[in-house]
């Protein structure tokens, strides 16, 4: 009696097309990724073939989807993620264009604020509403903005820079604490160093969202507090 055929597992080509074009990596790039050939990978696509498990995964983990997306009958209902205008950059550093590992910071940053408030309806809670006094414009002072911001944050300047040396490492905590009592969540991502990107903003209501590069997380001057007056200014056109 011959051993029974094992199971072909059900993989859509078109979603896996649809995922690497999605992460805007080519056939040499997700090849690579999964330890086989460009071949291989095309065929894949056309339905020629399919990867293994081992191999699956590795593609979901290159493209940062779920590996049961791609045995998925239709497309996912994905929306392509638009970068956002409002980057703080270093000093004499070109403004970021679209670039797939921005969106994915953007996407990751999104994902953690729907998180945020599904558990905040799970617990049947409001989330916090970002005080309508601190909204402003690119013709808004901005002295008055960064002053009128400290008030409503309960965070004076000539506190922050009387700060004893032995509290100075503890700044940038204290900083980011003052921004998320004012409903706005704060995340740290490395990947915007490589950009040259000191953060970014995603202004939502309810829980708009900062995110910062890991090399400002040690900035303890007292300039750093430019960073906090910055980060609670909503640009509108």
């Amino acid at each position: 009696m011959s051993a029974e055929a094992p199971h072909r597992l059900p993989y859509n080509p078109t979603v896996l097309r649809w995922a690497r074009e999605f992460a805007e990596l080519t056939v040499h790039e997700a090849a690579k990724k999964a330890g086989t050939s460009p071949e291989n990978v095309e065929a894949w696509e056309e339905g020629e073939g399919i990867p293994t498990v081992r191999q699956g995964r590795l593609l979901a983990k290159a493209y940062d989807r779920a590996f049961l997306e791609f045995f998925r009958k239709t497309l996912p209902p994905v929306t392509e993620t638009e970068l956002v205008p409002d980057f703080r950059l270093h000093r004499h550093v070109p403004k970021p264009e679209e670039h797939r590992e921005l969106k994915k910071v953007q996407r990751w940053a999104e994902g953690m604020r729907n998180s945020a408030l599904d558990l905040y309806e799970t617990l049947g809670d409001a989330p916090p509403s970002f005080p309508s006094e601190l909204f402003a414009t690119l013709t808004s002072n901005p002295e008055v903005v960064a002053k009128n911001t400290r008030e409503i944050a309960g965070f004076d300047l000539n506190q922050q820079i009387n700060l004893p040396s032995s509290e100075l490492g503890l700044l940038p905590k204290r900083i980011r604490s003052v921004i998320e009592g004012l409903g706005i969540l704060v995340f740290r991502h490395p990947a915007l160093n490589k950009f040259g990107s000191r953060g970014v903003c995603l202004f939502k209501q309810p829980l708009p969202v900062v995110i910062f590069s890991s090399t400002n997380a040690v900035a303890v001057r007292p300039t750093s507090s430019r960073c906090q007056r910055r980060a609670c200014r909503r640009t509108v056109s």
